[in-house]
Order: C-alpha cells, then sequence, then structure tokens
C-alpha cells in the first residue's frame, strides 16, 4: 500500500503512481497504456485500478483476522497530471490537485467507528508493519556484467577508462554504482576485491576499494576472506543511490518510447 488514511469514517487506500503523459484505461485484460498523439501504444502497465482493489481485498481480510470492523476505500492517484483519454465512468481515478477535496470528502461521512477503535487499528497496523526488502533474489541462471546508463544493456571494455554499450553504443566511464547494485540485488549482499576486479577489469585491490567505497559497504572479514557487505537498508536512503537510480529511470523512460512497449510486471511495486 502507496498510502492508508485512517479516519472516524473508515481507510482509505490510496494507490500513488507516477505515469505521465498521454493515458488510456483498456479492459480485456485490465491494463494502462501509454500512447502517443497517433494512439500507438508507446508503454503498458498493470491496471492500477485492480491493483487498489486487490490491496483493498487483502486490507479487509487482515482487518478481520484482526478482529477489527472498518469498512475499507480505495482510489487511484496520478501525481504527474497526465492526459486520460479513456476511462469508464465512476472508476475511482483523480489527479493530485483532487485529492484535498477527496480527503476531505471522506472525512465528512458518517462516523463508523470510534476513537477507541480507530487508535487500535493504527496501532495494529504499525506493529504489524514489515517492510519490503526481498533482496537479494538469487537469481541462479544471468550474467552480470557493467551496466548501461541509457538502455541497460551489458557495457564492453572500450579502452582502459571506458566501457561501449552493445546495444546502443554509449560510451560509460564509470558504471559502478548502477552494477554494483545489480550485483547485491540480485546474487547476495558481499562483494570481495577479487570480485570486483574480475567484473570491471581491474588490476589492483587498490582499485578495486576505490569503487567499492563509492557505495555506504561494510568491510567484513579480514585478509583473503575479507569482502564488502551491502546494508539494503542504507542503500534505498543513500542519496548517491537515489541520485544514480533516478538518473537511470530517466533514461530508461526515453528508452522505452524509444525501443517500444514494455510490459510492468511489478506486482504493488511503486513506479520508480
Amino acid at each position: 500500500m502507496d498510502l492508508a488514511f485512517l479516519s472516524n469514517s473508515g481507510i482509505l487506500l490510496l494507490e500513488c503512481k507516477q505515469i505521465g503523459g498521454r493515458l488510456r484505461f483498456h479492459s480485456g485484460p485490465a491494463e494502462l497504456r501509454k500512447v502517443d498523439e497517433e494512439g500507438r501504444t508507446l508503454a503498458v502497465y498493470d491496471c492500477p485500478v485492480a491493483q487498489m482493489q486487490d490491496q483493498r481485498q487483502n486490507l479487509l481480510q487482515w482487518l478481520t483476522m484482526a478482529g477489527f470492523r472498518s469498512p475499507v476505500y480505495g482510489v487511484v492517484v496520478f501525481a504527474n497530471n497526465p492526459i486520460i483519454e479513456e476511462i469508464k465512468s465512476g472508476m475511482p481515478v483523480f489527479k493530485l490537485r483532487e485529492t484535498r477535496n477527496l480527503i476531505r470528502h471522506h472525512i465528512g461521512q458518517q462516523p463508523m467507528i470510534n476513537d477507541r477503535e480507530l487508535n487500535q487499528i493504527a496501532d495494529a497496523m504499525i506493529s504489524h508493519y514489515i517492510p519490503y526488502l526481498p533482496f537479494p533474489l538469487k537469481i541462479k541462471d544471468f550474467i552480470i556484467t557493467p551496466i548501461c546508463f541509457d538502455c541497460s544493456s551489458s557495457l564492453k571494455r572500450h579502452s582502459e577508462r571506458s566501457w561501449k554499450c552493445i546495444r546502443c553504443g554509449h560510451i560509460e566511464y564509470k558504471p559502478y554504482i548502477l552494477t554494483l547494485l545489480a550485483w547485491f540485488l540480485l546474487l547476495r549482499n558481499t562483494i570481495t576485491s577479487a570480485e570486483i576486479m574480475k567484473l570491471f577489469g581491474l588490476k589492483t585491490h587498490k582499485a578495486a576499494r576505490s569503487v567499492a567505497e563509492g557505495l555506504p559497504l561494510k568491510k567484513v572479514g579480514a585478509g583473503k576472506a575479507s569482502a564488502y557487505a551491502a546494508d539494503y537498508k542504507k542503500l534505498v536512503s543513500t542519496s548517491i543511490v537515489l541520485d544514480a537510480v533516478q538518473t537511470w529511470l530517466e533514461h530508461n523512460r526515453q528508452t522505452k518510447d524509444q525501443y517500444g512497449s514494455l510490459k510492468d510486471h511489478q506486482p504493488a511495486a511503486k513506479d520508480h
């Protein structure tokens, strides 16, 4: 859930989306399509309304199992002020500027639970909250190479200080951060100096250490058994990581338009 707004009139779920451009809601199967001015599909996403309804049912089930009774409502809010071309009447979809009146309307409805029940639900939700950090994913069959900042394809060594993308030809001089993030998310939460040297074609442990120091990693072990360990909670809150991911996402959105339609397969995930 992106946001659960608790009040005496019930719980209001806000599923927030940061998808801009020209959008169309499509049924059979339920999905959201991003199109250009000629109506050609640029990208396809899971339907946010269906996603929100699934979260709503899950929350209702949790409330029942926890011994609470409260109505649960849900809406989808688009933060990027997109142009929504086609949408069925009555679908709970709103733009960011409508959110304030939406919450006012929700608060003004008939009270369904008292203050004591409201606080009990809030306390229970907080105590049962578990951060979703499914890393590392432990995928067996994959190839780890330096990653292109523009199109996420593999980079090949181009010169002593540069790599070249095998897909788009982009020249990258410091592919370290995104590549190490991919390592920690896919493989495991540790990496040795020897693995860093092999990954980036480096010749000395000093150079490998310099690369590792670019991320908030903790050195564990000693001697040949030493390695660098990633703390995932620190990774997701470190400015250098956030800046790198944000820049990569901006490039990735442009790449989606350039290389055609891509399907978003992230259930209950934020549009990053």
